[in-house]
């Protein structure tokens, strides 16, 4: 029976991690279905029984973790992803004031199109997660060359174009996620 307690508690704590709703709603039917079996575990004498509650508990619970951490994982790319846009928008903004000061803004204007359609490119439908995550840090990167480029037009310093990466495929990721921290660490 404590271990119920101990699961409801870990939803607690994965409730607070939450941000969309679909998140929000797989907790609270996991609460449900920890609540009702610690109920029928309660309500039990036979060890047969009990065994059989406790057996469909950690199969559910497995089922859940996987779903959870997919859903965790995909709000915080969400949550990226709508920084990373506010980010962009403050920097287009930064770049048509220095248009107005008669700076050439050409090579800033198309270095910042080319994050916001990397940017876009992390959101397709019928990608990984772990694509997402890569795609993510190469937008960050690319973000951190506009915010460069930026500094060095106003000191009217020339600038190069980041490289470009090429993109593992969602099978080596799978297999070789160290992919993704490396080029989270290029940032």
């Amino acid at each position: 029976h404590n271990e119920f307690n101990q699961r409801i508690r870990a939803l607690d704590s994965l409730e607070t991690k939450a941000e969309s709703n679909e998140t929000l709603a797989l907790i609270g039917e996991m609460r449900d279905y920890l609540n009702s079996q610690a109920a029928a575990f309660k309500a039990t004498n036979s060890t047969e029984e009990k065994k059989a509650i406790i057996n469909a508990t950690n199969d559910r619970w497995r089922e859940f973790r996987q779903k959870i951490t997919k859903l965790l994982l995909q709000d915080k790319i969400d949550d990226a992803v709508a920084r990373a846009s506010g980010a962009l928008d403050r920097l287009d903004v930064t770049i048509a004031n220095l248009a107005a000061k008669g700076h050439d803004t050409a090579k800033l204007q198309a270095l910042s199109a080319a994050a916001r359609a990397k940017l876009d490119n992390v959101t397709v439908e019928g990608i990984t997660l772990a694509q997402a995550r890569w795609r993510l840090a190469h937008v960050h990167r690319w973000f951190a060359a506009v915010k460069t480029a930026i500094l060095r037009t106003l000191n009217n310093k020339p600038f190069d174009m980041p490289r470009e990466s090429e993109e593992p495929s969602a099978k080596q990721l799978e297999e070789h996620p160290e992919e993704i921290e490396q080029e989270e660490q290029e940032d």
